[in-house]
């Protein structure tokens, strides 16, 4: 994840991805976490998703 250019100081949107729909994938109240190869990983109702950005 790219912050040198200030978005983690001003809550910018940089990346967006949906990860599923329907009250399975709600992670309404879940951190979110960033491991150290960047991966975010977020509680949802039926366990954790985890996005990572391939590209």
């Amino acid at each position: 994840m790219d912050t040198s250019r200030g978005a983690s100081r001003t809550g910018e949107r940089r990346w967006r991805k949906l990860t599923g729909t329907q009250p399975a994938y709600d992670n309404n109240w879940a951190p979110i976490t960033i491991g150290p190869d960047g991966t975010a990983y977020a509680g949802v109702f039926n366990g954790i998703v985890a996005v990572r950005d391939t590209g």
